[in-house]
């Protein structure tokens, strides 16, 4: 309700404190110092929660249409944040990227991102700059390799006598 009115705002240390025609409107602790989100969930209006008719399921929707990497890739970037809202300018930056590469190659970026663990919107979009989607990548070769024999290494059987 005062959002286009002029309001008083007093910072003692990390405490913000927020008046309107001199009357305590609220408390807040500042947020962080590198501009992050510094979210409350009790503070966020429904009509908030779900800009346009955003949703966590709707997204998922929108990318699982390019690809199921595109999907889990998604999901990734929704769940790393505290509150799954923070990761929707991210997921539409993501649908974007199949409109200015390609949805073929945005669903190659994706799985590769996924693969190695690094499903953001920087690290894909970096795929794609790249062109890492067009190269193949094979699993890293696991090796059985035979433990190491050395004298100086007891093994479990010195464990088990002592």
């Amino acid at each position: 309700h005062l959002a286009t009115r002029r309001v008083d705002v007093y910072q003692i240390g990390p405490i913000l404190e927020i008046y309107h025609d001199n009357v305590h409107i609220c408390r807040h602790q500042a947020g962080p110092p590198n501009f992050g989100y510094a979210t409350t969930t009790e503070h966020m209006p429904p009509s908030h929660a779900f800009v346009k008719g955003w949703s966590k399921e709707w997204f998922i929707v929108k990318t699982s249409e390019v690809g199921p990497a595109t999907a889990e890739a998604a999901l990734q970037i929704m769940t790393a944040r505290e509150h799954v809202q923070q990761g929707f300018n991210a997921v539409m930056g993501l649908l974007h990227l199949a409109k200015v590469y390609s949805p073929q190659r945005l669903e190659k970026a994706c799985q590769r991102a996924t693969y190695f663990k690094s499903a953001t919107l920087r690290a894909i979009k970096t795929i794609l700059e790249q062109q890492l989607d067009k190269q193949t990548f094979l699993p890293l070769p696991v090796r059985n390799q035979a433990p190491l024999v050395h004298e100086n290494i007891r093994g479990a059987q010195y464990y088990i006598n002592q």
